[in-house]
């Protein structure tokens, strides 16, 4: 899990990313594609868990998100991830 999210729960993980904003595309000499922006990442978490088979409570919440990466497209036009620049979440609210 990213830096922010791996702090909350030895049992967290992502259920849902939405609201994805994008406020910049970059189409690079080399053809390598250029995104930054931002979005809402809803995560699934247990508290107080000592092991596996002995969950506590289980928690949801959002966190926003801002990145930034590297798209490439391969021969059949699709679109992966070459390269994560940035992903930094914002879980200042579970911290406070």
């Amino acid at each position: 899990l990213p830096d922010g999210l791996d702090q909350l729960s030895p049992y967290t993980r992502i259920n849902e990313v939405s609201d994805i904003i994008i406020d910049e595309i970059t189409i690079q000499q080399d053809g390598l594609i250029f995104v930054k922006g931002s979005g809402i990442v809803n995560i699934q978490y247990e508290l107080d868990a000592d092991q596996v088979n002995d969950l506590g409570p289980i928690t949801k919440d959002n966190f926003s998100f801002d990145f930034e990466l590297i798209l490439h497209q391969d021969e059949n036009k699709k679109f992966s991830i070459s390269k994560v620049i940035k992903l930094k979440i914002d879980a200042s609210n579970y911290f406070a």
